[in-house]
């Protein structure tokens, strides 16, 4: 399984996002492929993306409602893969690891995974750069 995250959800939906086009070009590299059997996030992280995609996906905040309410409903319908539902004891477990974990990447060939053997999770974990932002190969 991939993680997905927000920057990565976010750089799909806002054309003006830095990593907007790579995002395309790694979506285009598994066109045809059933999503769902390899990509996956949680209810935060698709709760995080339309809270973000509302203030900041577009100059126009007709644009960005409509932006956020079209990527809400494809995350929701699971275009982008399955969405984890965290359960409370999950919610504390993330919590206490929090500092021990580096932030997840951006989908696309990471350095490698971290693997959560209880749930058979693959959660891919990279080094923010020099500037705190995780950037996809």
């Amino acid at each position: 399984m991939i993680f997905l995250d927000t920057g990565f959800l976010f750089a799909y939906v806002s054309e003006n996002d830095e990593d907007h086009a790579r995002v395309n070009e790694v979506l285009e590299a598994h066109r045809g492929r059933r999503l769902s059997d390899f990509l996956l996030t949680t209810n935060h992280v698709v709760a995080e993306t339309i809270t973000l995609v509302s203030k900041r996906g577009h100059r126009d905040p007709g644009v960005r409602h409509d932006l956020a309410v079209k990527v809400g409903r494809q995350l929701h319908a699971g275009v982008f893969g399955d969405v984890h539902h965290a359960s409370a004891e999950e919610e504390l477990e993330a919590s206490t690891r929090r500092g021990r974990w580096a932030r997840t990447s951006h989908i696309a060939s990471p350095p490698g995974p971290a693997r959560d053997r209880s749930r058979g999770l693959i959660v891919w974990i990279q080094e923010p750069d020099s500037g705190g932002r995780m950037r996809p190969h």
